[in-house]
């Protein structure tokens, strides 16, 4: 789950970003979506999220995932992926992104690294540094992971596999 696919409802009708209930809005929006799938979704549903998170914000990004994980007894893998400043800066400018109000502007890379990253500490836990991957060979390096932690914990692979146009099938 892409963290734009519920905030985007906060996004879509203010562009004020520094308001100071801004977050706040967001953050409940995503908490009502974490409740939901916590109450209402089959308890064998997998679900990926992803999200930047600075240093201090583990707590309202990162542990209500984990949470939400161990409520539905489900296996938690979390996975940070690095980049370099400029190829992020590069990646992050991409037009492409501004169709799912996604910031293009390379400033905010700086301003997030400036913040620092968490240090985010789980056995399964996977520091993946995509500065020179393609999205595919990322995809396929944390499913590598995945089946390793799964075969670890109960024995087998999942049953992942990978598309014929080199996109991860999950």
């Amino acid at each position: 789950m892409d963290n734009h696919s519920y905030t985007n409802a906060i996004f879509s009708i203010s562009k004020n970003y520094s308001h100071p209930k801004h977050e706040e809005y967001r953050l409940k929006v995503r908490n009502i979506v974490l409740e939901a799938m916590g109450e209402i979704c089959p308890k064998g549903e997998s679900f990926i999220f992803t999200n930047v998170i600075s240093l201090g914000e583990e707590t309202s990004y990162y542990k209500p995932v984990e949470n939400l994980a161990n409520t539905r007894r489900s296996l938690f893998i979390p996975v940070m992926l690095l980049c370099e400043m400029k190829e992020n800066q590069k990646r992050i400018a991409n037009p492409f992104r501004k169709k799912f109000l996604k910031t293009i502007n390379p400033e905010v890379v700086q301003q997030i690294a400036n913040l620092g990253l968490p240090e985010i500490e789980h056995p399964n836990l996977l520091r993946l540094d995509v500065t020179k991957l393609s999205a595919a060979e990322a995809a396929l390096q944390i499913i590598t992971h995945v089946n390793h932690i799964r075969k670890k914990q109960n024995g087998y692979y999942a049953k992942f596999s990978t598309k014929a146009n080199g996109g991860a099938n999950l």
